[in-house]
């Protein structure tokens, strides 16, 4: 038991680790299962391990770098992390307003606009002071001028693979389709 009492010690060092995971890395090192979720117990009993307090980490530093709560929610649920947990770390980023500007930042860096835009106090985009963007109604979604102007049918057709292009990528990081819907409408009328 002291053996498998140093391994998990030394696997914390490394970084915070959820019960279930410190449980896995344990027996994927060759110590019994049963014993490992004992030392797990006693672990979690001293506060070394906490589960609420990894999802919160997690899950303040995954909305940080642009990841949706949808995303969130599936990691840790993967991680072992229970479903009050994890709603408990969510429970920040529940708030539909707070999801909308954590989806227009990402996807102003997915269009390249980060430097040409900022989120003011209500979540909406205004130009950066500095920005020499010049407002054209989806300009970001649009054909040149003239391929534009030659074909219609093809600039349309390529606007729309664009937004939808950035719906994928937006879902794909784990925002809502309400964040993601509203986020596409916004860009689409820079």
């Amino acid at each position: 038991m002291e053996q498998i009492r140093e391994d998990a010690l030394r696997i914390l060092d490394y970084g915070d680790n959820t019960a279930s995971e410190l449980v896995r890395k344990l027996v994927k090192k060759g110590h019994d299962e049963g014993k490992a979720e004992e030392v797990t117990a006693v672990l979690v009993s001293q506060d070394l391990v906490n589960d609420r307090r990894y999802a919160e980490n997690y899950a303040r530093v995954k909305a940080g770098s642009g990841k949706g709560p949808i995303w969130i929610r599936q990691k840790l649920t993967e991680k072992g992390v229970s479903s009050a947990d994890i709603s408990a770390a969510l429970a920040e980023h529940a708030d539909r307003d707070a999801e909308r500007v954590l989806c227009a930042k990402k996807a102003l860096k997915i269009c390249g606009l980060e430097s040409d835009f900022e989120l003011d106090e209500y979540g909406s985009l205004v130009p950066a002071e500095d920005s020499a963007y010049i407002y054209e109604r989806a300009s970001i979604f649009e054909l040149d001028e003239e391929e534009a102007a030659a074909d219609r049918q093809a600039a349309y057709k390529y606007r729309e693979k664009q937004k939808a292009k950035l719906v994928r990528r937006l879902a794909s990081a784990g925002f809502s389709p309400s964040a993601v819907y509203y986020t596409v409408s916004k860009i689409a009328d820079l």
